[in-house]
């Protein structure tokens, strides 16, 4: 089972911030091991299924602006999401 939360916020009529937040367990190493080094998440697979179903369901663009270990047990990634 997948802990996660999906928020969007409408930013004008052409475009959408979408914010994904993945918390453990499923996560728990990648984001504690990615915490213990300051480093930002580069192995962003739920990031890539994401940009690739927002594509298919029509969306012009998908940007992904940031990503980010929040806690030792939560990811979070933000896109602008460029509409039709």
């Amino acid at each position: 089972m997948i802990d996660y939360n999906l928020e969007w916020n409408q930013l004008n009529e052409k475009e959408i911030l979408m914010k994904v937040s993945l918390r453990a367990p499923v996560i728990l190493w990648s984001v504690q091991s990615l915490m213990i080094r300051k480093d930002r998440p580069l192995n962003d697979f739920e990031s890539k299924l994401l940009r690739a179903l927002a594509k298919e369901y029509g969306a012009l663009k998908v940007e992904k602006v940031n990503s980010e270990a929040k806690s030792n047990i939560e990811l979070v990634h933000l896109f602008k999401i460029g509409l039709a």
